[in-house]
């Protein structure tokens, strides 16, 4: 029987593509501020960003060096990659329904978040969506010592839901750190499948949206 449900963040509860596409716009503004957004180069410039930021899987000097070395010689990296950060939050997007699923969801299951990266940084997304309040854990991996899928992460959140990990579903976009994991923890894994297009042969659960997941946790609205 499952009692609890953990979440991942980006691309799970945020539409991290388009939240990263209005901070790239709103950066790139910042740096080059005379050129005109609604322009085709603007728009290829920014979704040419949108390729080297990978999903965010890369540290964001990566990018931040890109956009030196092609559009703006000079800038300080460190200076922009920390914008980033700083300001990042301001421009989430929350998945569609999510928050109306979750405020279900929270009826019947005790909710958690563990998801990788600066605890000051993730949790100040989570807020700004006003989802905190959905959550009794929420463990960010630079706060906790180790990222997913070490299933130490995984077990510590099942520790403060109260929960044991075969009672727990967690859900998250990414296979090799949210399922991989989750498995590794002896939680059930749901694979969030909405940003990307996947392909793969492993016996997991997957689903689109969240209306898969009211209907798989909370049964048929009608």
């Amino acid at each position: 029987m499952i009692r609890g449900i953990l979440f991942d963040y980006d691309s799970t509860l945020s539409s991290r593509y388009e939240s990263a596409y209005r901070m790239y716009r709103h950066l790139m503004h910042q740096i080059l501020p005379d050129m005109d957004t609604s322009s085709l180069a603007f728009e290829a410039m920014i979704q040419r960003m949108m390729y080297w930021d990978q999903y965010g899987t890369v540290d964001k000097s990566y990018v931040i060096e890109k956009i030196r070395d092609r559009y703006a010689p000079g800038i300080d990296v460190r200076k922009w990659k920390d914008y980033w950060y700083a300001h990042f939050h301001e421009f989430q997007v929350p998945m569609p329904h999510a928050e109306e699923i979750l405020t279900e969801l929270q009826k019947k299951y005790r909710l958690g978040l563990v998801t990788n990266g600066a605890g000051v940084s993730q949790l100040a997304k989570v807020r700004a969506l006003g989802f905190e309040k959905f959550f009794s854990v929420m463990i960010a991996s630079g706060d906790f010592g180790s990222d997913k899928p070490d299933p130490a992460i995984f077990r510590k959140a099942a520790e403060e839901l109260g929960l044991p990990c075969e009672e727990i579903a967690f859900i998250g976009d990414t296979f090799p750190t949210d399922i991989a994991g989750a498995i590794a923890a002896g939680m059930k894994p749901v694979w969030l499948c909405y940003e990307k297009r996947t392909v793969s042969e492993y016996p997991v659960t997957k689903i689109s949206d969240f209306e898969e997941i009211r209907t798989m946790f909370l049964g048929d609205k009608t």
